[in-house]
């Protein structure tokens, strides 16, 4: 896997670090590292595998080429996957559009669409 030995080269040298370095992070021998890098040798252990995403702070999709983003994935926070919800917020602009409801009314739907859809997310969860 070629992808593989030039990602993990291009992480190892943008930290700074040696191959020797690496390997003592992974408490494996330095030729390990030397041919992961350099004869497409991929970690046949698993744990050698998941230490390498968490030293380098990446994921495996990026290291094997299924993803060409780097940065690990993160769990959105409840703000953005409010924001971020298509149908959602949909519905609000129903509400905020809706001239038979006051002002008043208008907050009090919005206030129970967001925890009904709260209360949903935690139900999934």
């Amino acid at each position: 896997m070629e992808i593989f030995s030039e990602r993990l080269r291009k992480l190892r040298e943008l930290r700074g670090w040696t191959q020797k370095e690496v390997a003592e992070a992974l408490h494996v021998d330095r030729k390990t590292v030397t041919g992961y890098e350099s004869s497409g040798r991929t970690p046949r252990e698993r744990d050698i595998l998941v230490n390498l995403v968490k030293l380098f702070n990446t994921t495996s999709d990026y290291l094997f080429g299924i993803t060409d983003d780097p940065s690990p994935r993160r769990e959105q926070t409840m703000e953005e996957k409010l924001e971020n919800d298509p149908y959602l917020q949909e519905i609000l602009k129903q509400i905020e559009s809706n001239r038979r409801f006051t002002e008043d009314k208008k907050k009090e739907l919005r206030k129970q669409m967001i925890e009904l859809y709260i209360q949903g997310l935690s139900d999934v969860d």
